[in-house]
């Protein structure tokens, strides 16, 4: 079981140059601040991967995250959405949603809302990240 499953929605948007995409250095930053401290983590980029919201959802079942995060930009924010409905949809409330990225943080409360996050992440988000996954894992372990 990983601690955390970071996503990257693929976009799905005709005329894009597929040449030009790259990994995420912001997750890649994240991923780093959260191993640093011990916990276990995991990056799916749907568009490198060239995964289907199916692909990711079988990942979060056999992976069994405690946190699914998922990194949206204007591109890829509308995907962002149907995933984590998607998520919610056929795990309930098992894994808790985090979303981040520059979509988020501009719009926090479409999210909130429309993506039925559990909490999103505004600007720079290693130490924020930190706090919250902390948060949630003493929340847990008060759980049991």
């Amino acid at each position: 079981m990983k601690d955390i499953i970071f996503i990257l929605p693929n976009e799905n948007l005709e005329g894009v140059n597929k040449a030009t995409q790259a990994p995420s250095l912001g997750v890649a930053y994240l991923t780093a601040a959260l191993l640093k401290h011990g916990l276990s983590c995991r990056v799916v980029d749907m568009a490198i991967e060239k995964l289907g919201i199916m692909d990711a959802l079988n990942i979060i079942d056999k992976d069994d995250p405690s946190v699914v995060g998922i990194s949206a930009n204007l591109f890829t924010g509308r995907s962002a959405i149907s995933l984590s409905k998607e998520i919610r949809t056929k795990f309930g409330n098992r894994h808790t949603i985090v979303f981040g990225g520059a979509f988020p943080t501009s719009s926090p409360q479409k999210f909130l809302v429309e993506g039925q996050a559990d909490a999103v992440v505004l600007g720079e988000g290693e130490e924020t990240l930190l706090e919250l996954m902390r948060n949630f894992k003493e929340k847990a372990a008060g759980a049991l």
